[in-house]
């Protein structure tokens, strides 16, 4: 019953009512780097990234390592999370993404951060992996073992760039969105005050151009008019009284 409560609600343009269920993105990760779709494994930074804008959608590094180790892609889990991190770090310094996952830097073994740096990171972020020494042998060996999840690093850092462009493009459409129907609503819910329905009906026919029979044209001229100039002379006086401080005796 709740949820045809909040389908009429939304279809009624009550669409904020609306909570949208949570999202856990750990075994979704995992699923995906077991598959190894090379278009899904490439969303997974951008994934982590979104769980940080986003309160229905959890995400839980620990849990990610977890669910990893019991399907057997524990080492590809952790080079997908390392790669995600680097990528906040260039793109996103802000981001509480980096604070949260920052700690798990340090679960990586010496061994790991060299390998992973050297395995991801093209020359043009070198900066990564200046102090790394491992062989291009073993470098071979570990891109084979993670070939799940490999990609040059800069392949990685487009997608998510090109994917967090967009989402925050679309975030910002949704928010004028937002505020274009709240600013909607204010204003029917100031001119059901103000108005009968009649004068309502009127009203929204000189908005929209129709024209009015007699009756209508008379009666919007002779009171209608009348009162929306006084509407538009008091905004300001209106404005002032309901900023002021009211005492009680």
């Amino acid at each position: 019953m709740a949820e045809q409560i909040e389908n009429i609600l939304e279809k009624l343009g009550y669409a904020y009512f609306k909570i949208d269920a949570e999202i856990h993105t750990e075994e979704i990760i995992v699923k995906i780097i077991a598959e190894g779709e090379a278009r899904f494994v490439k969303a997974i930074p951008f994934i982590i990234y979104v769980s940080q804008k986003k309160n229905n959608i959890l995400f839980d590094a620990a849990k990610l390592l977890k669910f990893a180790k019991e399907k057997d892609v524990l080492l590809e889990a952790k080079a997908m999370l390392y790669a995600a991190i680097k990528i906040l770090r260039i793109t996103d310094k802000s981001s509480d993404a980096i604070v949260k996952l920052a700690k798990f830097e340090e679960w990586y073994s010496k061994q790991e951060n060299d390998l992973f740096d050297n395995a991801f990171y093209s020359e043009k972020h070198k900066q990564f992996n200046r102090k790394a020494r491992v062989s291009g042998a073993k470098i071979n060996e570990f891109k084979k073992k993670i070939r799940r999840v490999y990609f040059n690093f800069d392949e990685l850092l487009y997608e998510f760039i090109s994917q967090k462009t967009l989402f925050e493009a679309k975030e910002q459409v949704t928010l004028a969105e937002k505020l274009n129907l709240s600013k909607e609503r204010d204003l029917q819910y100031a001119l059901n005050t103000l108005f009968k329905p009649k004068q309502l009906e009127i009203i929204n026919k000189v908005a929209d151009n129709k024209a009015l029979s007699k009756v209508e044209y008379d009666y919007y001229f002779k009171t209608i008019k009348k009162r929306l100039r006084a509407v538009k002379l008091l905004a300001e006086f209106a404005d002032t009284i309901i900023q002021k401080k009211v005492s009680q005796e």
